[in-house]
């Protein structure tokens, strides 16, 4: 048995764009009374959720948002929304506050007596047709991160292919990922953002479409940024994994399959990698790749829904599932997901994302960072379970 890489098949978050204020917001849900309410927890104790809640409350009030949204058959202003994150705000202090006192068990039954007092929950409303619908676990669970990669200012001979910034003519900037990475179409317009010593890591790069940079400059100093996408050639997205599986040059889509027989047959490396013609141009910024919505995502708290299903972002969600278990050690190059040990957990996201292959009512895929327990997660979460929105009364 193998694994994908589910974020990659899946997350194609480097197509993301921020979507317009719109006046009329629709979801496709169903609200829950009060007696099929989840047990609320969270396996990190809101470490984060601030700063995720934060991040979009700055949002909303840099660019505040009107109209309405629909949620289980009935509007409600916007403003609702954005009220929600700030009394959400207030549970997690008390809940904090509670945790210095009294056993966390206490504290978390305080916390689900005021959800249930002040807010509604909703659900994906899945029919007849939808995926999962009728199963107890009505959702699934994928997850991305931001690609780790080591870059040079100098070109050299280990590193020496250039990560670029977005041309300003279009005969530039339309050029394929074939003829930029092989043919130097790009060469001599002073738009090298870096250098980096491997291709498949940049293509990994582009599936992401951020990512977290360790620079070296010409006299040797180390510093860290954020490569944040910047826009795209405008060329079609094929999978490279689709190419060299039909070639019989892989026995199955892992990242590992891929990876090692590139770098076993660099001479074919052209010929797999301009199958995909697509290419996407980044930023330097210094701060975390922004969502669709517009918002810095947050490790561990930010998700991504089908955006033409959620168009709206800023919602707060829950999510109900399994992970990848948190040993310290993550092999990346593991294709028997049967020795991958996944256990429950429960925790609170804000939807502030979306992906281009991140379709259905009940789907979402999970945000986790840029360490090597985020890669893990991407590369082999891939579970169902149970998506939940939550609106202040």
């Amino acid at each position: 048995m193998f694994v994908v890489s589910w974020a990659l098949l899946f997350g194609m978050h480097a197509f993301a764009e921020e979507f317009p204020q719109s006046t009329a917001y629709t979801t496709p849900t169903k609200q829950l009374v009060i007696s099929e309410y989840p047990t609320f927890e969270d396996d990190k104790d809101f470490v984060n959720l601030q700063t995720a809640i934060q991040r979009q409350l700055d949002k909303f009030a840099a660019h505040p948002p009107s109209g309405t949204i629909e949620l289980g058959g009935k509007t409600y202003p916007i403003q609702k929304a954005i009220d929600s994150l700030n009394k959400f705000l207030e549970l997690i202090a008390e809940f904090k506050t509670c945790k210095t006192h009294h056993a966390l068990s206490q504290c978390f039954h305080a916390f689900n007596t005021d959800v249930q007092q002040q807010f509604n929950v909703f659900v994906p409303k899945l029919v007849q047709g939808d995926i999962r619908f009728g199963e107890d676990k009505d959702s699934f669970f994928t997850s991305y991160a931001t690609q780790p990669i080591k870059g040079r200012e100098k070109k050299g001979v280990t590193y020496k292919h250039a990560i670029y910034g977005k041309p300003t003519t279009e005969a530039l900037r339309t050029k394929t990922r074939g003829e930029i990475d092989f043919h130097g179409a790009l060469k001599g317009n002073s738009l090298e953002l870096l250098y980096t010593a491997d291709l498949f890591d940049a293509y990994i790069l582009s599936v992401e479409g951020a990512g977290y940079v360790t620079y070296t400059d010409k006299a040797g100093k180390i510093s860290h940024f954020w490569l944040s996408y910047n826009g795209t050639n405008s060329q079609s997205w094929k999978w490279i994994s689709a190419y060299m599986l039909l070639k019989g040059y892989i026995a199955n889509p892992t990242l590992a399959a891929q990876r090692k027989y590139i770098n076993a047959h660099p001479e074919l490396a052209e010929e797999i990698f301009s199958t995909c013609p697509s290419y996407v141009y980044y930023k330097i910024t210094q701060t975390p790749p922004m969502g669709s919505g517009g918002v810095s995502v947050t490790p561990g708290r930010s998700m991504a829904t089908d955006h033409t299903l959620y168009k709206f972002k800023g919602l707060l969600a829950y999510v109900k599932s399994e992970r990848p278990v948190e040993t310290g050690n993550y092999d990346l190059t593991e294709e028997d997901v049967t020795k991958i040990q996944f256990a429950p957990f429960s925790r609170f996201f804000i939807d502030q994302d979306t992906g281009g292959a991140i379709t259905g009512k009940g789907r979402a895929d999970l945000y986790m960072g840029v360490d090597e327990y985020a890669q893990y997660m991407a590369t082999y979460q891939s579970q169902t379970g149970n998506l939940f929105f939550l609106l202040l009364k």
